[in-house]
């Protein structure tokens, strides 16, 4: 099984019990960084990270049950908490009824997260809490999507325009 690192990070911090929504909360998904990495090199960080690390929750031993997951998949699974055969993105592409489907692109050839089928967690948070906001920013279409959902805008950069380009 391939372990993860996730890492959740809230502005509220209060011991034992917390109060209330918290304010902001990051996640973070770093491909391919195992979590023996950021404790490894913990000393050497500063800035941002460190402040995530030392003042956030970490999951260090968060895993998905996948054999080698691709990043669509991956991303996919963290972001519903469920698998594949569950959520419906079982690659970045795959053929049905003899045709090409990509993850992150609907039937008109739009991006768009209409093969997800099940709610992310942020779309559960926001469903919750409509008054919220929610970004999903990423370098790939597929991994701002795929951990966006249906209901909160994703951020990605788009190569050929050298820009980031939102859903």
């Amino acid at each position: 099984m391939k372990r993860i690192l996730i890492l959740l990070f809230t502005f509220i911090f209060l011991p034992a019990t917390v109060q209330g929504s918290p304010k902001l909360t990051v996640v973070f998904v770093v491909d391919q960084l195992a979590s023996h990495y950021l404790t490894k090199l913990g000393s050497k960080l500063n800035g941002g990270i460190h402040k995530f690390m030392n003042q956030g929750i970490v999951y260090s031993e968060a895993y998905h049950p996948l054999g080698k997951p691709n990043t669509a998949a991956g991303h996919v699974s963290i972001a519903t908490g469920t698998v594949p055969a569950l959520h419906g993105i079982v690659s970045n592409s795959w053929y049905e009824d003899g045709k090409k489907v990509v993850c992150d692109t609907d039937k008109h050839g739009k991006k768009s997260a209409e093969h997800q089928q099940i709610p992310t967690l942020t779309e559960h948070f926001l469903k919750a809490h409509p008054h919220n906001r929610s970004y999903a920013l990423s370098y790939k279409s597929r991994s701002a999507i795929g951990l966006a959902g249906k209901n909160a805008p994703a951020i990605w950069f788009n190569k050929k325009t050298g820009k980031f380009k939102s859903s």
